[in-house]
């Protein structure tokens, strides 16, 4: 007995002397309208972003919660998870608690809330408009389709990577919800990506009816996504500018079919592994910010997955992603579901030999300056990048001859044109022991290609190239060379590109402090190297970017397009200032704010009175 005495009072030091407990999380919430009168009924549900466990948690319990008659909402956290809570709230742990805060009538509102998190906090809603939803399945929806909560145990923030949790939601490249963050940020940390759902956003009316509140300004592209895994997974409809202009969409919902996988990784060196996974999208839903709709762990080198309720699309893509420190490996295959058809795919991890990417195919480059000269005696290397393994393999180096010539043998072709160009093998170019790269280029067999011109990297003076570019308000084809008279800021960017939204909300702000003679005299282009055009100039619009200037898609094949291979973009944001005369005054422009609007107003300074 005065054994287990001793071990009780041992356990009971650490409270007696040791570090006293934290307090209890509180946060009462005030819900309110534009005029300061409270909404009584809004609901309100939390999220935990774990960022030591990399785990998203359920904060609330219930999930929903409702304001009462004052608009005041006294938040009930879940018992389970407020010790993780309450480290978060009092900065013992790194995470982000979300408040997810709708009502009928007014656009959704998202809390994000870090240390230091306060007591209380009031939130005015904005009006918004509504889009009447009414869904016509094949099969009745379970009785708790969208009622269900958004989240009710701990899930892996890997599960919930590149798509909004919920069953039914509605995204947009430009977020449907306003958004607060209290407290300090956290850079580089792993979030979540939310949509509209039920409660948030979205109201419920039936299992098959939903009222959505959207806006006042919303263009397209929107996007309605259905993921219920026990009735239909992976529904995607685009909500075009008709159907917000009639504030109705009704939607047939197809018969679905499934997908049986059979994974072997049995050659995967476990010892190197860190997450084993296989990734489930669609190709087209990366429109709508969604860049994944279902994630499974592997936890058996060889293992059979069954995928049941898919939605039919030819657009479907599952990526085997294997991360360990020094042995990544991704390998991506598109695919189609029909209705009510059971596809079966493979998918083999095979080590890397360098021996399988020899092939027969031989190729001559030629090395010439921009005025066609050749350049001799220059030391070259050709690498074979492969992305499925994250490796490089030297191919061939050597100096070209009198005529600037290079000849390579033994090259690796793909067997078809790939889907996605930027994530396909392909090959660099390097002046010897320099970076980056000169050239970049796929071989694909039967392609016809003999040879491969490379010249030297752009340098401020340069003439720069004349590309061609698609004018995503015409549709019609530009060139470079229309603009010369102007000084021409060319911006590289893309709408799934985070730090390019930033750089372009700088230049937009530099933009409107230039004088108006200034601005006449400098031409912006917006160059988007998306895979796909749709959804690029409505991206800007809602932004209000679309004023900046010109908004140009750099053609089919993202990175690899011709437009960004010109200039060798192999990252952005990237800007490049161009003179009257058409050459690069500016190679890379990297103030893109206070001293970018310095750098701009010297240089404008110098433009000729005429933009003749």
């Amino acid at each position: 007995m005065k054994g287990l005495w001793g071990l009780v009072i041992l356990l009971s030091l650490p409270l007696l002397w040791g570090q006293e407990p934290l307090p209890q999380a509180v946060l009462t919430l005030r819900v309110v309208d534009s005029e300061g009168k409270p909404i009584a009924g809004a609901r309100v549900g939390g999220l935990l972003v774990d960022h030591r466990q990399l785990l998203v948690l359920p904060a609330t319990q219930p999930f929903w919660q409702s304001t009462d008659a004052e608009g005041v909402c006294s938040v009930r956290w879940a018992a389970a998870h407020e010790p993780a809570l309450r480290e978060v709230w009092y900065g013992e742990r790194r995470g982000i608690v979300y408040l997810l805060v709708g009502a009928p009538g007014y656009r959704a509102h998202l809390l994000a809330i870090t240390h230091p998190a306060p007591a209380e906090h009031t939130i005015a809603l904005a009006p918004a408009q509504p889009l009447e939803v009414e869904l016509y399945p094949v099969h009745a929806p379970p009785d708790d389709f969208g009622a269900a909560p958004v989240l009710n145990k701990p899930l892996p923030l890997l599960e919930l990577w590149g798509r909004p949790p919920g069953e039914l939601s509605v995204t947009s490249p430009t977020p449907l919800y306003q958004e607060t963050h209290l407290g300090d940020r956290y850079e580089r940390l792993p979030t979540l990506v939310f949509g509209l759902m039920p409660n948030f956003g979205v109201e419920r009316l039936t299992p098959t009816r939903y009222r959505v509140w959207l806006p006042a300004d919303v263009q397209p592209p929107l996007a309605l996504l259905i993921n219920r895994p026990d009735w239909l997974w992976g529904y995607l409809a685009f909500i075009n500018a008709d159907a917000l202009a009639r504030r109705r969409l009704a939607l047939d919902l197809p018969r679905s079919g499934e997908l049986v996988v059979r994974v072997d990784i049995s050659q995967y060196p476990a010892s190197d592994s860190r997450e084993r996974v296989l990734i489930l999208g669609r190709a087209d839903a990366e429109e709508a910010r969604i860049y994944a709709l279902r994630t499974v762990f592997l936890d058996q080198p060889v293992q059979e997955i069954r995928l049941e309720n898919l939605a039919p699309s030819s657009e479907w893509q599952l990526r085997l992603a294997l991360y360990a420190p020094q042995n990544n490996y991704s390998a991506q295959r598109k695919f189609r579901i029909r209705p009510a058809e059971t596809r079966t795919l493979q998918l083999r991890y095979e080590p890397f030999d360098p021996d399988r990417y020899k092939g027969n195919r031989q190729l001559t480059l030629r090395f010439i300056e921009r005025d066609g000269s050749p350049v001799a005696n220059h030391p070259l290397q050709v690498v074979l990048y492969l992305p499925d393994y994250e490796q490089s393999i030297t191919v061939a180096q050597g100096r070209t001859d009198a005529q600037g010539r290079l000849r390579l043998q033994n090259l690796y072709e793909l067997p078809q044109p790939p889907q996605t160009p930027s994530i396909a093998p392909r090959y660099f170019v390097y002046s010897q022991g320099d970076y980056p790269s000169l050239a970049e280029f796929i071989l694909v067999r039967g392609d016809g290609q003999q040879e491969i011109v490379v010249q030297p990297r752009l340098q401020e003076g340069d003439l720069a190239p004349d590309i061609e570019m698609t004018d995503l308000r015409t549709g019609q084809t530009r060139r470079l060379s229309e603009f010369r008279g102007r000084f021409v800021l060319l911006d590289f960017w893309a709408t799934w590109c985070t730090p390019c939204h930033r750089a372009l909300e700088q230049l937009h702000q530099a933009w409107t402090q230039l004088e108006p003679a200034q601005r006449e005299r400098l031409q912006i282009i917006l160059v988007s190297i998306d895979e796909q055009a749709r959804g690029v100039l409505g991206f800007l619009q809602q932004r209000g970017w679309d004023a900046l200037g010109e908004v140009i898609w750099a053609g089919k094949g993202g990175w690899m397009a011709p437009a960004a291979q010109a200039f060798r973009i192999d990252s952005i944001p990237r800007q490049i200032l161009i003179d009257p005369s058409g050459r690069i005054a500016v190679l890379e422009v990297r103030k893109p704010i206070g001293a970018l609007l310095q750098e701009l107003e010297t240089l404008t300074g110098k433009l000729p009175n005429s933009t003749n």
